[in-house]
Protein backbone atom coordinates (compact mmCIF):
# COMPACT_ATOMS: atom_id res chain seq x y z
CA UNK A 1 0.00 0.00 0.00
CA UNK A 2 1.09 3.32 -0.42
CA UNK A 3 3.04 5.17 2.42
CA UNK A 4 3.40 1.85 4.09
CA UNK A 5 6.60 1.39 5.50
CA UNK A 6 9.12 -1.81 4.40
CA UNK A 7 8.76 -4.80 5.74
CA UNK A 8 11.63 -4.98 8.40
CA UNK A 9 14.76 -7.74 7.36
CA UNK A 10 14.28 -11.18 7.58
CA UNK A 11 15.89 -13.36 10.70
CA UNK A 12 19.84 -12.59 10.62
CA UNK A 13 19.38 -9.76 7.87
CA UNK A 14 18.43 -12.30 5.10
CA UNK A 15 15.86 -11.79 2.40
CA UNK A 16 14.42 -15.01 0.84
CA UNK A 17 13.76 -15.69 -2.71
CA UNK A 18 10.22 -16.94 -3.36
CA UNK A 19 10.18 -16.60 -7.38
CA UNK A 20 9.55 -20.44 -8.23
CA UNK A 21 10.79 -20.41 -11.88
CA UNK A 22 14.30 -18.89 -10.38
CA UNK A 23 14.33 -21.79 -7.84
CA UNK A 24 13.31 -24.71 -10.24
CA UNK A 25 16.25 -22.93 -12.69
CA UNK A 26 19.10 -22.98 -9.65
CA UNK A 27 18.51 -26.89 -9.17
CA UNK A 28 18.99 -27.57 -12.60
CA UNK A 29 21.31 -25.53 -13.66
CA UNK A 30 23.28 -27.37 -9.84
CA UNK A 31 22.87 -30.78 -11.59
CA UNK A 32 21.63 -32.50 -8.33
CA UNK A 33 20.53 -36.01 -8.81
CA UNK A 34 20.12 -39.59 -7.15
CA UNK A 35 23.32 -39.74 -5.32
CA UNK A 36 24.19 -35.75 -5.04
CA UNK A 37 25.14 -34.53 -2.06
CA UNK A 38 23.77 -30.59 -1.41
CA UNK A 39 24.02 -28.01 0.58
CA UNK A 40 21.51 -25.32 0.89
CA UNK A 41 23.42 -22.92 3.17
CA UNK A 42 20.65 -20.22 4.93
CA UNK A 43 17.33 -22.31 4.11
CA UNK A 44 15.25 -20.06 5.28
CA UNK A 45 11.35 -21.20 4.94
CA UNK A 46 12.64 -24.69 2.28
CA UNK A 47 11.83 -23.16 -0.91
CA UNK A 48 15.44 -24.01 -2.38
CA UNK A 49 15.13 -27.22 -0.17
CA UNK A 50 11.80 -28.38 -1.69
CA UNK A 51 13.09 -27.88 -5.13
CA UNK A 52 16.74 -30.11 -4.22
CA UNK A 53 14.83 -32.88 -2.60
CA UNK A 54 12.34 -33.08 -5.66
CA UNK A 55 15.80 -34.04 -7.73
CA UNK A 56 16.02 -36.94 -5.32
CA UNK A 57 19.33 -35.39 -4.23
CA UNK A 58 20.44 -35.80 -0.10
CA UNK A 59 19.86 -32.29 1.18
CA UNK A 60 20.78 -31.03 4.18
CA UNK A 61 19.26 -27.65 4.93
CA UNK A 62 21.62 -25.34 7.19
CA UNK A 63 19.81 -22.41 9.36
CA UNK A 64 20.89 -20.53 11.99
CA UNK A 65 17.78 -19.34 13.45
CA UNK A 66 15.81 -21.62 15.90
CA UNK A 67 12.38 -20.97 14.56
CA UNK A 68 13.15 -21.61 11.06
CA UNK A 69 14.98 -24.58 11.60
CA UNK A 70 12.04 -25.90 14.00
CA UNK A 71 9.99 -25.28 10.58
CA UNK A 72 11.80 -26.97 8.59
CA UNK A 73 11.89 -30.14 10.78
CA UNK A 74 8.32 -29.94 10.63
CA UNK A 75 7.68 -29.95 6.59
CA UNK A 76 10.46 -31.94 5.91
CA UNK A 77 9.71 -35.00 8.32
CA UNK A 78 8.34 -37.60 5.75
CA UNK A 79 11.35 -36.63 3.13
CA UNK A 80 14.28 -39.36 3.93
CA UNK A 81 16.73 -37.74 2.50
CA UNK A 82 16.17 -34.17 3.90
CA UNK A 83 18.69 -33.76 7.13
CA UNK A 84 18.36 -30.07 8.74
CA UNK A 85 21.14 -29.04 10.96
CA UNK A 86 20.35 -26.08 12.86
CA UNK A 87 24.02 -23.69 12.97
CA UNK A 88 25.80 -20.99 11.20
CA UNK A 89 27.53 -21.57 7.74
CA UNK A 90 30.41 -19.84 8.69
CA UNK A 91 31.30 -22.61 11.42
CA UNK A 92 29.88 -25.35 9.86
CA UNK A 93 32.04 -28.59 8.94
CA UNK A 94 31.90 -29.43 5.36
CA UNK A 95 31.16 -32.98 4.59
CA UNK A 96 33.93 -35.31 3.52
CA UNK A 97 33.01 -36.42 0.20
CA UNK A 98 32.33 -33.93 -2.71
CA UNK A 99 29.02 -31.86 -2.22
CA UNK A 100 27.51 -28.94 -4.94
CA UNK A 101 26.10 -25.95 -2.90
CA UNK A 102 22.42 -24.34 -3.94
CA UNK A 103 21.85 -21.33 -1.87
CA UNK A 104 20.84 -17.99 -0.89
CA UNK A 105 23.12 -17.03 1.94
CA UNK A 106 22.39 -13.77 3.69
CA UNK A 107 24.25 -10.70 2.01
CA UNK A 108 25.80 -9.84 4.91
CA UNK A 109 27.93 -13.10 4.76
CA UNK A 110 29.17 -13.58 1.30
CA UNK A 111 32.75 -12.83 2.21
CA UNK A 112 33.01 -15.16 5.08
CA UNK A 113 31.62 -17.90 3.03
CA UNK A 114 33.73 -16.86 0.13
CA UNK A 115 36.63 -17.46 1.92
CA UNK A 116 35.47 -21.17 3.42
CA UNK A 117 34.36 -22.25 0.41
CA UNK A 118 37.23 -21.11 -1.98
CA UNK A 119 39.45 -20.16 0.12
CA UNK A 120 40.73 -23.88 1.53
CA UNK A 121 42.05 -26.53 -1.08
CA UNK A 122 40.85 -29.22 0.92
CA UNK A 123 37.16 -28.55 0.69
CA UNK A 124 35.51 -30.72 -2.04
CA UNK A 125 33.60 -28.51 -3.73
CA UNK A 126 32.30 -29.79 -7.23
CA UNK A 127 30.19 -26.82 -7.81
CA UNK A 128 28.03 -23.98 -6.27
CA UNK A 129 25.13 -22.07 -7.97
CA UNK A 130 24.55 -18.63 -5.23
CA UNK A 131 22.03 -16.01 -4.98
CA UNK A 132 24.71 -12.77 -3.89
CA UNK A 133 24.30 -9.31 -3.77
CA UNK A 134 25.08 -7.60 -7.17
CA UNK A 135 27.85 -5.93 -6.14
CA UNK A 136 29.33 -8.86 -4.47
CA UNK A 137 28.95 -10.90 -7.49
CA UNK A 138 31.13 -8.71 -9.88
CA UNK A 139 33.60 -8.50 -7.27
CA UNK A 140 33.82 -12.07 -7.63
CA UNK A 141 33.26 -12.53 -10.86
CA UNK A 142 36.13 -9.61 -12.36
CA UNK A 143 37.92 -10.93 -15.29
CA UNK A 144 40.83 -9.03 -13.56
CA UNK A 145 41.46 -10.38 -9.62
CA UNK A 146 41.98 -7.52 -7.70
CA UNK A 147 44.21 -8.95 -5.27
CA UNK A 148 45.69 -11.84 -4.01
CA UNK A 149 42.97 -13.30 -2.71
CA UNK A 150 40.91 -13.04 -5.37
CA UNK A 151 43.19 -14.58 -7.36
CA UNK A 152 43.96 -17.42 -5.74
CA UNK A 153 39.63 -18.25 -5.83
CA UNK A 154 39.56 -17.42 -9.43
CA UNK A 155 42.35 -19.32 -10.65
CA UNK A 156 41.38 -22.49 -9.07
CA UNK A 157 37.27 -21.96 -9.94
CA UNK A 158 35.62 -20.59 -12.56
CA UNK A 159 33.32 -18.05 -11.61
CA UNK A 160 30.67 -16.71 -13.91
CA UNK A 161 27.56 -14.10 -13.92
CA UNK A 162 24.81 -15.88 -14.82
CA UNK A 163 22.50 -12.38 -14.72
CA UNK A 164 20.51 -10.28 -12.72
CA UNK A 165 17.62 -10.85 -10.46
CA UNK A 166 15.61 -8.19 -9.49
CA UNK A 167 15.07 -7.39 -5.87
CA UNK A 168 11.20 -8.05 -6.27
CA UNK A 169 12.00 -11.67 -6.51
CA UNK A 170 12.93 -11.73 -2.36
CA UNK A 171 10.88 -11.22 0.49
CA UNK A 172 11.51 -8.89 1.86
CA UNK A 173 13.04 -7.32 -1.10
CA UNK A 174 16.19 -5.59 -0.43
CA UNK A 175 17.76 -2.55 -1.38
CA UNK A 176 19.52 -3.54 -4.71
CA UNK A 177 18.91 -6.08 -6.93
CA UNK A 178 21.07 -9.51 -6.59
CA UNK A 179 22.81 -11.63 -8.89
CA UNK A 180 22.71 -15.44 -9.90
CA UNK A 181 26.80 -16.60 -9.69
CA UNK A 182 27.49 -20.14 -11.10
CA UNK A 183 30.80 -21.56 -9.32
CA UNK A 184 32.82 -24.94 -10.94
CA UNK A 185 36.45 -25.83 -10.03
CA UNK A 186 39.41 -25.95 -12.76
CA UNK A 187 41.62 -28.57 -13.75
CA UNK A 188 43.85 -27.46 -11.33
CA UNK A 189 42.25 -28.57 -8.39
CA UNK A 190 43.03 -32.36 -9.15
CA UNK A 191 46.70 -32.03 -10.36
CA UNK A 192 48.92 -33.14 -7.44
CA UNK A 193 50.71 -30.29 -6.23
CA UNK A 194 48.69 -27.50 -8.32
CA UNK A 195 47.55 -25.51 -5.49
CA UNK A 196 51.11 -25.75 -3.81
CA UNK A 197 52.48 -24.37 -7.65
CA UNK A 198 49.50 -21.51 -7.43
CA UNK A 199 50.37 -20.42 -3.88
CA UNK A 200 53.99 -20.17 -4.22
CA UNK A 201 53.60 -18.01 -7.95
CA UNK A 202 51.01 -15.60 -6.20
CA UNK A 203 52.58 -14.47 -3.05
CA UNK A 204 56.25 -13.89 -5.51
CA UNK A 205 53.70 -11.95 -7.95
CA UNK A 206 52.04 -9.82 -5.58
CA UNK A 207 54.84 -9.07 -3.30
CA UNK A 208 55.41 -6.34 -5.95
CA UNK A 209 51.94 -5.40 -8.17
CA UNK A 210 54.42 -3.88 -10.72
CA UNK A 211 56.73 -6.51 -11.14
CA UNK A 212 56.65 -8.73 -14.69
CA UNK A 213 55.37 -12.02 -13.90
CA UNK A 214 57.95 -13.76 -15.47
CA UNK A 215 60.78 -12.68 -12.93
CA UNK A 216 58.60 -14.31 -10.22
CA UNK A 217 59.08 -18.16 -11.17
CA UNK A 218 60.84 -20.00 -9.39
CA UNK A 219 64.39 -20.83 -10.49
CA UNK A 220 64.28 -24.50 -9.44
CA UNK A 221 62.15 -26.84 -11.51
CA UNK A 222 61.46 -30.79 -11.25
CA UNK A 223 61.85 -33.14 -13.93
CA UNK A 224 64.82 -31.43 -15.66
CA UNK A 225 63.07 -28.82 -17.11
CA UNK A 226 64.62 -25.45 -17.80
CA UNK A 227 63.84 -22.22 -16.18
CA UNK A 228 64.37 -20.50 -19.25
CA UNK A 229 62.33 -22.73 -20.88
CA UNK A 230 59.87 -22.32 -18.87
CA UNK A 231 60.01 -18.42 -18.86
CA UNK A 232 59.93 -18.61 -22.60
CA UNK A 233 56.45 -20.56 -22.30
CA UNK A 234 55.06 -18.15 -19.58
CA UNK A 235 55.98 -15.23 -22.00
CA UNK A 236 54.27 -17.19 -24.92
CA UNK A 237 51.04 -17.72 -22.56
CA UNK A 238 50.67 -13.78 -21.28
CA UNK A 239 52.88 -11.58 -22.70
CA UNK A 240 55.94 -9.78 -22.38
CA UNK A 241 56.96 -8.26 -18.67
CA UNK A 242 52.90 -8.48 -18.07
CA UNK A 243 52.64 -7.24 -14.06
CA UNK A 244 50.82 -9.27 -12.41
CA UNK A 245 47.93 -6.48 -11.57
CA UNK A 246 47.30 -7.28 -15.40
CA UNK A 247 46.67 -10.94 -15.42
CA UNK A 248 43.28 -12.62 -15.79
CA UNK A 249 42.31 -15.45 -13.49
CA UNK A 250 42.67 -17.46 -17.11
CA UNK A 251 46.15 -16.96 -17.23
CA UNK A 252 46.98 -17.69 -13.81
CA UNK A 253 45.65 -20.83 -14.09
CA UNK A 254 47.25 -21.52 -17.59
CA UNK A 255 50.76 -20.05 -15.65
CA UNK A 256 49.98 -22.72 -12.39
CA UNK A 257 49.47 -25.73 -15.10
CA UNK A 258 52.48 -24.77 -16.53
CA UNK A 259 54.59 -25.23 -13.21
CA UNK A 260 52.98 -28.15 -12.34
CA UNK A 261 55.14 -29.80 -15.43
CA UNK A 262 51.66 -31.32 -16.75
CA UNK A 263 52.26 -29.33 -20.11
CA UNK A 264 55.42 -29.29 -21.96
CA UNK A 265 56.68 -25.51 -22.62
CA UNK A 266 57.28 -26.40 -25.53
CA UNK A 267 53.29 -27.40 -26.19
CA UNK A 268 53.07 -23.46 -24.91
CA UNK A 269 50.61 -21.43 -27.26
CA UNK A 270 52.17 -19.17 -29.23
CA UNK A 271 52.13 -15.55 -28.44
CA UNK A 272 49.75 -14.17 -31.52
CA UNK A 273 51.90 -10.64 -31.50
CA UNK A 274 55.29 -12.69 -32.97
CA UNK A 275 54.64 -12.78 -36.87
CA UNK A 276 55.60 -16.46 -38.24
CA UNK A 277 58.77 -15.74 -40.48
CA UNK A 278 58.72 -16.38 -43.72
CA UNK A 279 59.66 -19.15 -45.77
CA UNK A 280 61.07 -17.45 -48.83
CA UNK A 281 62.01 -14.06 -49.57
CA UNK A 282 59.08 -12.12 -51.34
CA UNK A 283 61.16 -10.80 -54.31
CA UNK A 284 61.98 -14.63 -54.96
CA UNK A 285 57.64 -15.04 -54.91
CA UNK A 286 56.51 -12.41 -56.47
CA UNK A 287 55.29 -12.67 -60.08
CA UNK A 288 52.17 -11.19 -61.22
CA UNK A 289 48.94 -12.33 -61.34
CA UNK A 290 48.41 -14.64 -64.75
CA UNK A 291 51.92 -14.87 -66.08
CA UNK A 292 52.76 -18.80 -66.57
CA UNK A 293 55.96 -19.68 -65.47
CA UNK A 294 59.00 -20.88 -68.36
CA UNK A 295 61.40 -23.25 -67.14
CA UNK A 296 65.28 -23.23 -67.60
CA UNK A 297 65.17 -24.74 -71.08
CA UNK A 298 62.53 -22.46 -72.50
CA UNK A 299 64.32 -20.00 -71.13
CA UNK A 300 67.35 -21.00 -73.26
CA UNK A 301 66.19 -21.94 -76.29
CA UNK A 302 64.30 -18.62 -76.23
CA UNK A 303 60.53 -19.70 -76.43
CA UNK A 304 58.03 -17.27 -75.24
CA UNK A 305 55.91 -17.86 -72.82
CA UNK A 306 53.15 -20.68 -72.91
CA UNK A 307 51.12 -20.79 -76.14
CA UNK A 308 53.48 -18.18 -78.27
CA UNK A 309 55.66 -18.53 -81.31
CA UNK A 310 59.36 -19.18 -80.54
CA UNK A 311 61.51 -16.11 -81.99
CA UNK A 312 63.08 -16.93 -84.73
CA UNK A 313 67.27 -17.20 -85.12
CA UNK A 314 68.54 -13.68 -86.30
CA UNK A 315 70.44 -13.77 -89.99
CA UNK A 316 73.97 -13.07 -89.70
CA UNK A 317 76.46 -12.11 -92.90
CA UNK A 318 78.97 -14.38 -94.08
CA UNK A 319 82.39 -13.20 -92.50
CA UNK A 320 80.93 -10.66 -90.02
CA UNK A 321 81.20 -11.43 -86.10
CA UNK A 322 78.26 -11.57 -84.59
CA UNK A 323 77.35 -8.97 -81.65
CA UNK A 324 75.46 -9.04 -78.90
CA UNK A 325 73.25 -6.19 -81.08
CA UNK A 326 72.81 -8.39 -83.69
CA UNK A 327 71.99 -11.22 -81.97
CA UNK A 328 69.19 -9.70 -80.62
CA UNK A 329 65.95 -9.93 -82.74
CA UNK A 330 64.39 -6.13 -82.80
CA UNK A 331 61.07 -5.71 -80.82
CA UNK A 332 57.91 -6.16 -82.98
CA UNK A 333 55.93 -2.88 -82.93
CA UNK A 334 52.08 -3.44 -82.01
CA UNK A 335 49.54 -2.72 -85.17
CA UNK A 336 48.47 0.65 -84.89
CA UNK A 337 44.64 2.08 -85.72
CA UNK A 338 44.24 4.74 -88.14
CA UNK A 339 43.59 7.17 -85.70
CA UNK A 340 46.77 6.39 -83.91
CA UNK A 341 48.55 6.50 -87.53
CA UNK A 342 46.83 9.84 -88.34
CA UNK A 343 48.19 11.50 -84.40
CA UNK A 344 44.64 12.43 -83.79
CA UNK A 345 42.26 11.05 -81.16
CA UNK A 346 39.03 9.88 -80.87
CA UNK A 347 36.70 12.47 -78.77
CA UNK A 348 35.80 9.21 -77.35
CA UNK A 349 39.04 7.94 -75.72
CA UNK A 350 40.51 8.85 -72.57
CA UNK A 351 44.15 10.14 -72.66
CA UNK A 352 46.67 7.92 -72.13
CA UNK A 353 49.59 8.05 -69.98
CA UNK A 354 53.25 7.40 -71.28
CA UNK A 355 53.64 4.46 -69.62
CA UNK A 356 50.01 3.26 -70.95
CA UNK A 357 51.29 4.27 -74.36
CA UNK A 358 54.49 2.55 -74.11
CA UNK A 359 54.82 -1.29 -75.91
CA UNK A 360 53.81 -3.72 -73.29
CA UNK A 361 57.69 -5.69 -74.70
CA UNK A 362 59.51 -1.99 -74.01
CA UNK A 363 60.35 -1.81 -70.14
CA UNK A 364 60.86 2.30 -69.49
CA UNK A 365 64.03 3.83 -69.57
CA UNK A 366 66.48 3.88 -66.79
CA UNK A 367 68.83 6.32 -65.91
CA UNK A 368 72.65 5.22 -66.48
CA UNK A 369 74.97 4.30 -63.63
CA UNK A 370 76.92 7.51 -61.88
CA UNK A 371 80.20 7.44 -64.08
CA UNK A 372 78.90 5.22 -67.24
CA UNK A 373 76.57 8.42 -68.84
CA UNK A 374 78.04 11.15 -71.21
CA UNK A 375 80.02 13.70 -69.26
CA UNK A 376 77.96 16.62 -69.04
CA UNK A 377 79.10 20.30 -69.08
CA UNK A 378 80.89 21.05 -66.03
CA UNK A 379 79.40 24.99 -64.51
CA UNK A 380 81.45 27.68 -63.48
CA UNK A 381 81.39 26.37 -60.21
CA UNK A 382 82.75 22.74 -61.04
CA UNK A 383 85.28 24.53 -62.74
CA UNK A 384 86.66 26.81 -59.73
CA UNK A 385 86.94 25.05 -56.24
CA UNK A 386 86.76 27.95 -54.12
CA UNK A 387 83.92 29.50 -53.02
CA UNK A 388 81.97 31.94 -55.32
CA UNK A 389 83.09 35.71 -53.83
CA UNK A 390 80.63 37.40 -51.44
CA UNK A 391 78.60 40.36 -53.54
CA UNK A 392 79.08 44.19 -52.68
CA UNK A 393 76.38 45.26 -50.73
CA UNK A 394 74.17 47.75 -52.68
CA UNK A 395 74.67 51.70 -52.06
CA UNK A 396 71.34 52.09 -50.34
CA UNK A 397 72.35 49.11 -47.74
CA UNK A 398 75.68 50.60 -47.16
CA UNK A 399 73.86 53.86 -46.50
CA UNK A 400 71.92 51.84 -43.84
CA UNK A 401 74.00 50.31 -42.46
CA UNK A 402 76.97 53.11 -41.88
CA UNK A 403 77.56 54.87 -39.00
CA UNK A 404 75.92 58.46 -39.03
CA UNK A 405 78.51 61.43 -40.09
CA UNK A 406 78.44 64.02 -38.77
CA UNK A 407 79.50 67.38 -40.82
CA UNK A 408 82.67 69.27 -40.02
CA UNK A 409 82.06 72.77 -37.48
CA UNK A 410 80.98 75.36 -40.02
CA UNK A 411 79.45 73.13 -43.01
CA UNK A 412 75.73 73.01 -43.35
CA UNK A 413 74.01 69.77 -42.17
CA UNK A 414 73.20 67.22 -44.74
CA UNK A 415 69.87 65.52 -44.68
CA UNK A 416 69.78 61.57 -46.31
CA UNK A 417 66.97 60.39 -46.75
CA UNK A 418 65.99 56.69 -48.92
CA UNK A 419 63.18 55.68 -51.25
CA UNK A 420 63.40 52.29 -53.35
CA UNK A 421 65.44 53.01 -56.17
CA UNK A 422 68.32 55.09 -55.59
CA UNK A 423 69.64 57.44 -53.09
CA UNK A 424 69.03 60.90 -52.84
CA UNK A 425 70.76 63.64 -51.01
CA UNK A 426 69.96 67.32 -50.50
CA UNK A 427 70.96 70.01 -48.07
Amino acid sequence: MAGQRPAPPGPSGAHFLRDPRLIARLAERSGAGPGSLVLDLGAGYGAITAALAGTGARVIAIERDPRLAARLRRRFAAEPGVRVAETDLRTVPWPGREFLVVANPPFAGTTALARRLLGDPAVPLAGAELILAWGAAQWLAAGRPRDEETAWWAARYQIRLIGRVAAASFAPPPATDAAHLSIRPRPLNALPGGPRALRGLLRAAWRDRSRPVELSLPSGLRGGRSADALRGAVRAAIGTRTPAAELTADQWHEIAILLTGTRSPAAAPRSPATPPRPTSSPRSSARPTGTPSRSAAARRSGAGPLGAAPRPPAVQPSGARPTAAASRPPAASPPLADSQRSGARSPDTPPQSAAARRPADQSPATPPRRGTGPRLPASRWDRDPRPPPARRPHQATRARTAPPRTAPPGEPRRSTFLDKRSLIKTR
